[in-house]
């Protein structure tokens, strides 16, 4: 939390890191396969207060690359932050 006693902007992009590559790793072959991050970017939306909770989905599962969103809510439902991050598929030596 921030002084102020809101979530912290760094530690809302790092939940939804997070949970996007979560999401892409539990959709590959893990014994092949292994998840990096490309890209992210998000939104702020709203302050972050009392418990929240981050859902990814994924908007594309290609071969190489998933393309995640995330969206992180407060314990009243509201959208609070909107990311989106690109992850690459790449075999394991």
């Amino acid at each position: 939390c921030t002084p102020a006693k809101i979530g912290h902007g760094g530690a809302l992009m790092a939940l939804a890191e997070s949970v996007g590559s979560s999401l892409s790793f539990l959709n590959i072959d893990t014994e092949k396969q292994d998840v990096r991050g490309l890209e992210i970017k998000g939104n702020h939306l709203k302050a972050a207060t009392g418990i929240i909770t981050a859902r990814a989905t994924l908007l594309h599962k290609g071969r190489t690359t998933h393309v995640c969103e995330i969206k992180i809510r407060n314990q009243n439902g509201d959208l609070v932050n909107v990311s989106q991050m690109t992850n690459i598929i790449i075999d394991k030596h």
